[in-house]
C-alpha cells in the first residue's frame, strides 16, 4: 500500500504539475526578456533628450555667457511692427533697464499711440481704443518677467519646473520642447533649436483685456550686439492672424530713469 501510495505520487498528476511548472517558467522567462529588450530599446531614445536645465544653460551660453548678459543693464529698441492681413505697419520703440523696468510704445497710423509700461511696481496699459487701465492678475505676471532683462540668469524667479518632453520640428527646425511650469499663470512650451541651442519659439497663453489667447511666437534672425545675440525678428500668430516685429536697431545704451515713469492717467486709477 506504501508503494501504491509512492506509484501514484509519481504518475500522469506529478508529471502534470511538471509540466505546468516548465510551462510557467517559461512564460515568466519570455515576459523577463521583453521587459530586458523594452528596457534596452527605450533607454537611447530617451538618452536623446537632453535635460531641460541643461538647454537653458546651453542657451546662455549660446546667446554670449552669463557675463556678457550680465555687463548689459539697459536697453534701447527701435522696431517695425506689421500686421499683413489688415495691411498694417507702424513703428515701435521699446526701453528696458534693471532691475525690472520696461516701456513699448507702438504707433499705428489710423489708430493711434499704445503703450505699456512697468516701473517695478506697478503695471499699465494706455490704448487709444480702451483708455488707461492696471495690468494685474497672470498677464502682469508676464508683463514681470518680460521686464527682466536678466530673467534667465534667475529662472527660478518665474519658473518652478521645466521638462524636456520631445524632440520635433518647430518652423521648419528641429528643436528640443521644453514644458514650462511658471510660479504664475499656465503651463507653456518652449522650443530650442537642436543645432545653435537658441530659443526659437514659444507656444503660450496669453492674458489680454480681450480674455485669454493662445500664441505661437517664433524668433529668429539673431544678431551679436555688443557681444550678445538678439533675436531681430518675432512673429506672432494669434487667432489666426499674424503680427510681425522686425528690429531695425537695438543697442546696449543709458536709458534716462523718466521713461519709466508711470503716466497721470495710469497714477489715477492707482488707489
Amino acid at each position: 500500500r506504501g508503494r501504491a501510495a509512492m506509484d501514484r505520487s509519481t504518475g500522469p498528476r506529478a508529471k502534470n504539475n511538471s509540466g505546468e511548472e516548465a510551462m510557467n517558467t517559461k512564460h515568466v522567462g519570455r515576459v523577463a526578456r521583453v521587459a530586458i529588450a523594452a528596457a534596452l530599446f527605450a533607454a537611447p531614445v530617451q538618452a536623446q533628450l537632453p535635460n531641460a536645465n541643461e538647454l537653458l544653460t546651453r542657451f546662455r551660453t549660446a546667446m554670449g555667457g552669463e557675463a556678457a548678459i550680465k555687463k548689459h543693464t539697459s536697453m534701447h529698441i527701435q522696431a517695425e511692427f506689421e500686421i499683413p492681413a489688415q495691411g498694417m505697419k507702424g513703428n515701435v520703440e521699446i526701453w528696458s533697464a534693471v532691475p525690472d523696468k520696461f516701456l513699448s510704445v507702438v504707433e499705428l497710423p489710423g489708430v493711434g499711440t499704445i503703450k505699456q509700461g512697468f516701473d517695478g511696481t506697478t503695471a499699465w496699459a494706455l490704448n487709444p481704443m480702451v483708455g488707461a487701465q492696471l495690468v494685474t492678475g497672470k498677464e502682469l505676471a508676464q508683463m514681470k518677467e518680460q521686464a527682466d532683462m536678466h530673467s534667465i540668469l534667475h529662472p527660478e524667479k518665474f519658473v518652478k519646473a521645466r521638462e524636456t518632453v520631445e524632440k520635433t520640428t518647430f518652423d521648419g527646425k528641429e528643436a528640443f520642447k521644453v514644458k514650462v511650469t511658471p510660479i504664475e499663470g499656465d503651463e507653456y512650451h518652449e522650443f530650442y533649436e537642436a543645432a545653435t541651442s537658441l530659443l526659437i519659439g514659444t507656444v503660450r497663453k496669453l492674458e489680454s483685456p480681450m480674455g485669454t489667447m493662445e500664441a505661437t511666437n517664433v524668433v529668429s534672425e539673431y544678431q551679436d550686439i555688443d557681444g550678445q545675440k538678439i533675436a531681430m525678428k518675432m512673429k506672432q500668430s494669434m487667432m489666426g492672424m499674424d503680427q510681425i516685429i522686425t528690429i531695425k536697431k537695438a543697442e546696449f545704451v543709458p536709458v534716462d530713469p523718466t521713461v519709466f515713469e508711470v503716466p497721470k492717467e495710469i497714477k489715477a486709477l492707482v488707489k
